[in-house]
């Protein structure tokens, strides 16, 4: 009798224990997508523009508003050659932020390159907005 008594403690155990749930995890953070656009050198702001000149030989991350756009450059320090890229992987709004990835690229192995030392960097514009820029 101790016996099936433990048995039939276990097996209530493990039912519970094994049990699964089908409950979906809402996300934590509804994500927007939002236009962009990449900006050329010409375009951009020139008091932004003088900045990012500033700041050009080591890696940085700023913004600037114009108060009917936000500015958002992302540079990747002195490199030794030309060749590199840098493409928008993602660029969405939550409620609280403006959040952004990049991907930067080196040249492709036998590209022929320029020699030179190059300071490559993005820089996006978005419709402006109070919201805090978050870097990926």
């Amino acid at each position: 009798m101790k016996k099936a008594v433990i048995i039939i403690a276990m097996m209530i155990f493990l039912t519970g224990a094994s049990g699964c749930s089908l409950e979906r995890k809402k996300p934590d953070v509804e994500k927007t997508a939002i236009d962009y656009t990449v900006v050329e050198d010409a375009d951009v702001p020139e008091e932004f523009m003088e900045v990012i000149q500033g700041k050009k030989s080591e890696p940085f991350k700023i913004t600037f508003s114009d108060k009917e756009n936000l500015f958002i450059a992302i540079g990747y320090g002195e490199q030794p050659t030309g060749g590199y890229s840098i493409t928008v992987e993602e660029i969405y709004q939550t409620r609280d932020t403006v959040e952004i990835k990049t991907q930067f690229a080196g040249p492709v192995k036998n590209e022929q390159v320029a020699g030179n030392i190059t300071y490559p960097y993005i820089v996006i514009k978005v419709e402006d907005t109070d919201k805090t820029v978050k870097f990926l």
